[in-house]
């Protein structure tokens, strides 16, 4: 089963075009994968609420807020 935050999260990384994140999953692979940094209270919150939020532990709206918070302090979240 995918679970999807009700809203998609868009990031900007540096070598690439816009990337759309749909869902827990899919932030967690770039959070491990692809993320600019991996240090710091705000990432290592948003990849365990990612993972917490895939296993059903905490909601998934309180993941994507972690997300957004850590694509903002890497300077890679959406611009408006």
């Amino acid at each position: 089963m995918t679970i999807s935050w009700d809203r998609p999260v868009e990031l900007y990384f540096a070598d690439s075009n816009k990337v759309t994140v749909n869902g827990p999953k899919e932030a967690l692979d770039y959070l491990l994968a692809m993320w600019p940094t991996e240090q710091g209270d705000v990432y290592l919150n948003s990849k365990n609420a990612c993972m917490e939020a895939i296993e059903g532990v905490v909601p998934v709206e309180q993941a994507r807020q972690a997300f957004v918070a850590a694509a903002e302090k890497a300077g890679i979240a959406s611009r408006p």
